[in-house]
């Protein structure tokens, strides 16, 4: 009878011990699978200036000028500077001397003299038609004297006389007007003759000048050769000629200050960005992308063609585009400071997909890249840096 009262106590003993632990596993599971209520967790972004661009480019003369042989000029005569010596612009470089010229200009020489010679003779006839014209009014006044005084056989003979003398005045005064025409024309003649000549002699001989001042390389080779520049002026001063793809052609502007550093010694100088072009250079790599050159300048006491690197500093200010909010059309970011964030206006231009920020923040300022609907201004929260 005490066997089964014992075992009988056993049993409920287990039991309640079973049925503790069953409760325990139910309050620790509950607690595990209950969701948790955590706050949100944001990240944050520094505005930081960004790595300055780097782009290839070559030492080159600021300008360089070649002079050809030209033909159509007529022969070199004279090269009028030294290889190696600086010209001034305007100096005479070149001399040609036109042979086939010099044969029309004794032609044109000779047609001078001729009209000089018939403008002279028309100037003779003029005054020999004039004195005659003269003359002929003398006699005119002399008879018309006479017959004031003359008995009337006497008067008949006068107004004969007069007669004849009015014809041969009239006679004479047309002779005196085409000789001013001829000599019209001769003197109209010896001018443009004299005009061709001047001409003609200003193309036996041409003088070519300096188009820029500078250093010249001479090849006297050259001095018959269409392909071959006789001369080379080349400036003193040097400058870098760079190119940028189409992806990075935003970020250059005139005036923007560079450093440029030799791809071997290692060298740096600085110099500034004078022009961007518009048009892309030609393309031999066969590639997609378009590049355009632009020029740089500075003192660069560097051998030409040399390569360089040229560091071109990045002045935007560049944020994520996730945290960037739109309310009520204006865009917003929320600056993180000391635990707590403040919204804040901003103005921003779209490039290649970034946010270029205009007004609204200023370098070192941190932001929240990540806000949500559930952020709001003067709100305390926690980050990711935080952590």
């Amino acid at each position: 009878m005490q066997k089964k009262i014992f075992k009988l106590k056993d049993r409920k003993v287990w039991f309640a011990v079973i049925l503790i632990i069953m409760i325990s596993l139910f309050f620790i599971i509950k607690i595990v699978l209950s969701p948790k209520k955590s706050k949100p967790e944001y990240s944050t972004y520094k505005i930081t200036e960004m790595t300055p661009l780097k782009l290839e480019g070559n030492v080159s003369y600021l300008d360089t000028r070649e002079i050809f042989f030209d033909a159509s000029l007529g022969k070199i005569s004279e090269i009028n500077v030294e290889d190696g010596k600086d010209v001034s612009k305007d100096s005479p470089l070149l001399t040609y001397i036109n042979t086939d010229v010099q044969d029309k200009e004794t032609e044109q020489q000779d047609a001078v003299n001729r009209n000089y010679l018939q403008a002279q003779q028309a100037s003779e006839n003029l005054n020999t038609a004039t004195q005659k014209y003269n003359d002929m009014l003398g006699k005119l006044a002399s008879a018309k004297q006479k017959l004031g005084s003359a008995s009337s056989d006497d008067a008949a003979t006068i107004n004969s006389d007069i007669q004849q003398l009015n014809d041969a005045i009239s006679q004479a005064s047309n002779e005196v007007e085409q000789a001013k025409q001829a000599l019209q024309l001769a003197n109209s003649d010896a001018t443009s003759s004299g005009n061709m000549l001047e001409q003609i002699k200003n193309k036996v001989t041409t003088v070519v000048n300096a188009p820029i001042s500078g250093k010249v390389t001479v090849n006297a080779n050259a001095i018959n050769k269409a392909d071959q520049p006789v001369i080379k002026i080349m400036t003193q001063n040097k400058n870098i000629q760079g190119r940028v793809t189409e992806y990075d052609y935003d970020s250059l502007h005139v005036g923007d200050s560079v450093t440029v550093t030799t791809v071997g010694s290692g060298k740096s100088a600085a110099g500034k960005i004078v022009s961007i072009s518009q048009t892309p250079v030609k393309n031999d790599n066969n590639t997609a992308t378009v590049s355009y050159q632009f020029n740089v300048e500075g003192d660069f006491p560097w051998a030409e063609g040399l390569s360089t690197t040229i560091s071109v500093p990045i002045n935007q200010m560049v944020i994520p585009s996730s945290s960037v909010k739109d309310e009520n059309g204006k865009k917003i970011v929320y600056v993180y400071k000391n635990g707590k964030v403040s919204k804040r206006i901003i103005e921003t231009d779209d490039n290649l997909g970034r946010k270029i920020v205009k007004s609204g923040l200023k370098w070192q300022d941190v932001i929240i890249s990540n806000p949500d609907e559930q952020l709001k201004d003067a709100q305390t929260i926690q980050v990711a840096s935080d952590d």
